[in-house]
Parts: structure tokens; C-alpha cells; sequence
């Protein structure tokens, strides 16, 4: 079996939500943290013919980095992974040692959506970053959606605010910065007034799922 680039860069970012995965037959990956107010699904161009499981991801992508164009062989209990000469054995972790999504999540209805190009996401991180910014607030004011960039705890920090859509509903849904930790690329934004929010990438089959803070109203 091969690994195949795309499917490793979504491990990678997997590996940002959670150090814990439960791979299932399929192409579908999905992973979710500890705290469950993130999960994260993608479907892959790897079929994975069995179930196993990683304790560590960071440290099985660590290993596959050793290997150029490394071959995998599914064992009962252990993956072999090898190139020419050179080889690894790979133990699997037991499922109730990780942290795993047991089903999908159900997106309730969707009260507002608007599409986040990537210029504007890779804005609102950089600004972010650079203002010490903690949340992204999503305002509906009844005509315009506007993601900003702010602490919402500090009443005279500096903002970053990008105008993103329109909407005829109000409402402010406040999001985690450190949450958005999905890859570089286009979303649509979907927000539900059940305090959650899915972005789904348009050009891969990837969606992240984020719970609002305790703070976000809906009217």
C-alpha cells in the first residue's frame, strides 16, 4: 500500500487536533479533541483495506519522512514500512487507548453561510497573529457578514475586519483563532444558531466543524 502525499498532508494537519487516530477501512479520516469542540473529516486518495490505530501521529509521520517512496504492509498488530533495503516495524495502538471520533457529526441546519476565500483567511490569521488577537467574531447584521479579529475581553484591543458575505439575520459568533486549523485553501462557512460552525474546503473534500464560544447570540 502507498501513502499518497495528499493523503499525508491531511494527517498532518489531523495531527494538529489531535496526537491520537483511529484509522477505519476506507478512504474517510476523521478525528476529533479531546475537548470535542473540534472535529475534523476527510475523504483521501488512499484506501485503507484495515482498521489500526496510532498513538502518536506526529511520531508515524516522523517515520514515514525517513522513506522517500515507502511501501506499507498491514499486519494483525504491526505495519511494516519499507524501501529497498531498509524497513521499520510500526505497532499499532489498541482503540480504547486513543481518542476518536465514534460517528460523524451531524450539522444542524445552516441560519447563515458565506464563502472565506483564502486571501481572506490567510488575512485574518496574519492579523490575528500579529495583533494578539484570541477570538474571530462573525457578525450578521442583517445586511452584511463581517469576520473580525479581536479579544473580545478587552474592550480597547486593536481589530482586523474583512466585509465576507451578506445575510439578513443578526447574530455574533465568536470563534477560537487557535481553533481554525483547518489547510490553506477556499471554504464555505456554514453557522448554525446552535452554536457551531463547519468550513468546508471547495477544492478538497474537507470539513472542520467548530463549536462557538459561549458568547455568540443569535436574534
Amino acid at each position: 500500500m502507498k501513502i499518497t502525499k495528499t493523503t499525508l498532508d491531511v494527517l498532518k494537519n489531523f495531527s494538529s487536533i489531535n496526537q491520537n487516530i483511529l484509522i477505519k477501512p476506507g478512504k474517510l479520516l476523521t478525528t476529533r479533541t479531546v475537548a470535542k469542540n473540534l472535529f475534523a473529516s476527510a475523504e483521501v486518495d488512499t484506501d485503507f483495506p484495515q482498521e489500526f490505530g496510532i498513538y502518536n501521529l506526529s511520531a508515524f509521520l516522523g517515520v514515514l519522512s525517513l522513506f522517500s517512496d515507502p511501501d506499507v504492509e498491514l499486519g494483525e498488530k504491526s505495519m511494516t514500512i519499507k524501501q529497498g533495503k531498509y524497513s521499520v516495524s510500526y505497532m499499532f495502538a489498541a482503540p480504547e487507548v486513543l481518542s476518536y471520533p465514534e460517528k460523524m457529526i451531524s450539522m444542524p441546519p445552516a441560519n447563515a453561510t458565506f464563502e472565506l476565500t483564502e486571501e481572506n483567511l490567510k488575512s485574518l490569521l496574519k492579523a490575528g497573529a500579529v495583533l494578539a488577537s484570541t477570538d474571530l467574531k462573525i457578525t450578521g447584521n442583517g445586511e452584511s457578514i463581517i469576520c473580525t479579529t479581536l479579544d473580545p475581553k478587552n474592550s480597547a484591543a486593536n481589530t482586523f475586519a474583512v466585509e465576507v458575505g451578506t445575510t439578513d439575520r443578526t447574530f455574533d459568533a465568536y470563534i477560537k483563532l487557535e481553533n481554525l486549523k483547518m489547510p490553506a485553501g477556499k471554504y464555505t462557512v456554514s453557522l448554525s444558531e446552535k452554536k457551531i460552525a463547519q468550513f468546508s474546503n471547495t477544492e478538497i473534500n474537507y470539513s472542520l466543524y467548530v463549536a462557538n464560544e459561549k458568547n455568540t447570540t443569535w436574534s
